[in-house]
């Protein structure tokens, strides 16, 4: 009787399949979505095919972020406007555009948006995307870059890889020194406890292991201090 659907950097998929998901749980005839052409005759409304999965026992939260779009975005807006679940997290990615590729010579195609979606409420996806119901920030250290581990990182470099892997030792509460993107000593000293830390060779450079592992030890972090997920599960455990 409790569920958390996390769509956090969901780019989104099938019209038809979020249509088909939303019917598990609104009942028959609800609107999901409207594909609205900017001319009443043409709009078309997709309802809920009400397949009854689940029950008005059920206390459901979704999780949302900026990296929420397309279909994921009609799923969310289609549960919170009908009542039926409690959108925690960021603002989407408001992507809620419908396409159609038009054949201009052999060799070319234009693409060319033809209509909107709107939540069931009438609010167009696409302008400004879904907002949650309970807003909660993530840690900063949660959008930071990919480091590529083929490169190696060792003192005296200055790089913005050199800058993530130091805002990276400083979210494991390693001390790099100053986050500036230059390898120092501090630099060197903090990649050495993290690696005796690790029981990986000491050795002060950012090798691949060291690189993968320290990226490895910040995604198990995330987990386990997620902000968004708790308010998640706060949430569920107060509607008891």
């Amino acid at each position: 009787d409790k569920l958390i659907i996390d769509l956090r950097g969901n780019p989104g998929g099938f019209l038809e399949v979020a249509v088909d998901i939303a019917s598990w749980f609104l009942p028959v005839g609800k609107v999901v979505v409207t594909e609205d052409y900017g001319d009443d005759t043409r709009d078309r409304v997709h309802r809920s095919r009400g397949y009854n999965v689940f029950t008005d026992r059920l206390n459901l939260v979704i999780l949302i972020d900026q990296g929420s779009a397309s279909a994921s975005e009609i799923f969310a807006g289609a549960l919170s406007e009908n009542g039926k679940g409690t959108l925690i997290g960021a603002q989407s990615f408001g992507k809620g555009s419908v396409q159609q590729v038009f054949e201009v010579t052999d060799n070319t195609s234009v693409k060319v948006t033809v209509a909107h979606w709107l939540t069931p409420n009438g609010n167009s996806i696409s302008d400004g995307g879904i907002t949650p119901d309970i807003e909660v920030k993530m840690p900063e250290y949660a959008q930071l870059p990919y480091i590529n581990p083929e490169k190696e990182l060792k003192e005296s470099d200055l790089s913005d890889q050199v800058k993530t892997a130091e805002q990276m030792l400083n979210a494991l509460d390693l001390n790099p020194g100053n986050v500036d993107g230059y390898y120092d000593e501090d630099t060197t000293k903090a990649v050495k406890q993290f690696q005796e830390k690790n029981e990986l060779e000491v050795t002060g450079t950012l090798n691949a292991e060291t690189t993968v592992k320290l990226m490895s030890n910040l995604r198990d972090k995330l987990k386990e201090n997620d902000p968004q997920v708790k308010k998640a599960i706060e949430e569920l455990n107060k509607n008891n």
